[in-house]
């Protein structure tokens, strides 16, 4: 349910909603901002930021999804789609 959810938010909304997640699993861990902020050596104005505004590179994200041990769905972002055939897969790993 949740997926079918974000593929329908805007860019917007998606950031809005991790930064939700963010603070939503921080504070499921009991970890002050500050906390958090030192696990991953970054500032804790940039935690504020991320779970407020959504703002952050991408370094400081994956450094948050760890200290997070929130690391898991990496590994779906880009994944290529399931062949549904032999061509289909030759075509995937010729890169076409």
């Amino acid at each position: 349910m949740e997926a079918c959810l974000l593929s329908l938010m805007t860019s917007t909304d998606l950031i809005a909603y991790v930064g939700g997640r963010v603070k939503t699993r921080r504070k499921f861990l009991k970890m002050s901002r500050k906390d958090l902020s030192e696990r991953c050596g970054v500032s804790a104005s940039t935690i504020l930021r991320l779970e407020t505004k959504g703002v952050a590179t991408l370094h400081v994200l994956i450094k948050v999804a760890i200290a997070l041990n929130s690391t898991g769905t990496f590994q779906d972002l880009f994944k290529n789609p399931v062949a549904r055939s032999l061509d289909e897969y030759e075509r995937q790993i010729k890169g076409g």
